[in-house]
């Protein structure tokens, strides 16, 4: 596989009157988005088959765990069950023809948004027509903005619009409480915890498997990944930080593993399913004295020690310190994540021999 994500080189639907799942990301300049749910669909959703309607809106085909997806995910922004796509002067004959028992759950209220994905695009057309068909096709329900049982939802892009309906799952500020300040301990290192999710996620573990952080640092990893029902043991070389880690985790009352204070080149650790690190570098991190190449050199020989093959680790590291070529491990991607002008962080995925 190339190391670059850059393309996005999956088949276009064509317009349908629906069938599968869909997700909606986030809208950041990176390849982040795309490869997080690439990674997501790997693990909970091996045989689906992910078809492409905008850079930002994806089909998937042959899940059901929609849901879970969605939930786990950083960079998504809202998935559900799709019901239908048109070409954009169709909308207002096609949006009739949705038949209503495709929508599964009984409810009793809902709302009706609207979403465009191109610059410039108008949708209150499409959101009166949207709301006046749903009220239509289901006359005993109300209208409630605020708490909806179900939300249907529309998306316009390009020349096409795309319908479908999500329920107990809507991205809202969920970061905010365990952001950085927000912790009983605070380190100026700690990364923040949209993409500590992202980074777990990337690194492919299972719910109830082992992920590692060599260099925990505050727990910022540790805390996305015990979140998502996978168990996290971190590792730090200044107990100072081991002891912050543990009193972050205790405060959100997240279950761990461990918080160990040892050399993350010597650990004893023998078997883990997957890693996720954000390698030392700077004056703010703690390095223990050592250069982060050095730090670097660890981290990749820790990967090929632990990991079982097949399975993945997720470093990153400034793209003044490249990851090279380790001789057991392949590297699968590379994301570039634009910080100021000093520095651009490298997320690289490998995978072990």
């Amino acid at each position: 596989m190339d190391a670059s994500t850059n393309s996005l080189n999956y088949p276009k639907p064509e317009p349908t009157s629906g069938s599968g799942s869909y997700f909606i990301l986030s809208g950041e300049k990176t390849t982040l988005p795309i490869a997080e749910l690439k990674a997501l669909l790997e693990v909970h959703a091996p045989n689906s088959t992910l078809h492409q309607h905008h850079t930002r809106l994806f089909e998937i085909s042959g899940t059901r765990n929609w849901q879970e997806i969605g939930r786990k995910g950083a960079y998504i922004r809202s998935s559900g069950v799709m019901l239908g796509s048109w070409p954009l002067k169709d909308v207002e004959a096609k949006i009739w023809t949705f038949n209503p028992e495709m929508v599964n759950p009984k409810f009793r209220s809902f709302a009706a948004r609207i979403q465009s994905l191109t610059d410039g695009s108008k949708p209150e057309h499409q959101l009166d027509l949207l709301g006046h068909v749903i009220k239509s096709k289901f006359p005993k329900s109300r209208v409630d903005l605020d708490r909806p049982d179900i939300v249907f939802q529309g998306v316009v892009y390009d020349d096409s619009f795309f319908f479908g309906y999500t329920w107990g799952f809507v991205q809202t500020q969920r970061w905010y409480p365990r952001r950085p300040r927000a912790k009983p301990f605070f380190h100026p290192s700690a990364i923040y915890p949209k993409f500590s999710r992202a980074l777990v996620n990337l690194a492919r573990v299972k719910e109830n498997e082992i992920l590692l952080d060599p260099f925990c640092g505050t727990a910022s990893l540790l805390v996305e990944a015990a979140n998502t029902n996978i168990v996290p043991v971190g590792v730090d070389v200044l107990m100072k930080m081991c002891r912050g880690s543990v009193t972050n985790l205790n405060h959100l009352m997240n279950p761990f593993l461990g918080v160990l204070n040892a050399d993350s080149m010597n650990i004893p650790i023998h078997t883990v399913h997957g890693i996720a690190t954000d390698v030392p570098y700077g004056r703010c991190s703690s390095t223990g004295g050592r250069k982060s190449a050095v730090l670097m050199d660890g981290c990749l020989a820790l990967a090929e020690d632990l990991l079982p093959p097949g399975r993945y680790a997720c470093i990153v590291h400034p793209d003044s310190l490249p990851v090279g070529r380790p001789p057991g491990l392949e590297v699968l991607e590379e994301h570039k994540v634009y910080v100021h002008r000093n520095l651009t962080r490298v997320v690289t995925i490998l995978r072990r021999n």
